[in-house]
């Protein structure tokens, strides 16, 4: 097995103050069982801040290849998020926008998959209380020409808080998680909703 991995980052890029680039290369070789497999991995990445707005975007594209045609693959991702944050009070909020796009090239079974996701999600903290709380709301589509298409609809929330006042619990979290999953499919029969609630400490 070879894994070689290569990168470079560029800070001030452009001569923007918060502009940050970079890119970074991996290689995946190797081989048995009378076959060989040869995958390469490139990120590119951009950060930056416009006004009040934070910037990050993720460019990847992936191919994937092993001998005797068991698999020829390619993969291109983007992912950009939006957020900022703002002082309210005793109160710190950080709204987020998220979207990105997966598309996915099978050769050998003649397909191409896409994915489309995006979300909204906003942070609430009290640093004075050690609170810090996260709700989230966002779809997944995935389109495919070999199989079901499916549409998830999801939601989460989490708030954890730090006490400063249980002694020896002082460097415990507790915390409460929520999440509701609803999934529909071409297939209807297919269709279900999954939700969870969580709690605890670390």
């Amino acid at each position: 097995t070879f894994r070689p991995e290569i990168g470079f980052t560029q800070k001030r890029f452009l001569n923007r103050r918060y502009a940050q680039a970079g890119i970074d290369y991996k290689l995946n070789m190797s081989s048995g069982n009378h076959s060989k497999t040869n995958d390469h991995f490139i990120n590119i990445n951009y950060r930056d801040r416009l006004g009040f707005l934070d910037l990050d975007n993720q460019f990847g594209f992936n191919t994937f290849n092993t001998s005797k045609r068991s698999r020829q693959t390619y993969e291109f991702n983007y992912h950009t998020t939006l957020s900022s944050r703002h002082k309210a009070g005793i109160f710190v909020l950080k709204p987020s926008l998220n979207a990105g796009t997966n598309f996915i090239d099978d050769e050998i079974r003649n397909s191409l998959d896409k994915i489309v996701e995006y979300s909204v999600g906003l942070g609430v903290d009290v640093p004075k209380y050690k609170v810090n709380s996260n709700i989230k709301f966002g779809q997944i589509i995935l389109n495919t020409g070999l199989s079901d298409d499916s549409d998830k609809l999801f939601t989460s929330f989490s708030i954890y808080y730090k006490p400063s006042f249980i002694g020896f619990l002082n460097s415990s979290t507790f915390f409460l998680r929520v999440a509701l999953n609803d999934f529909n499919f071409s297939t209807t029969t297919r269709n279900f909703t999954e939700k969870s609630i969580s709690m605890g400490m670390n």
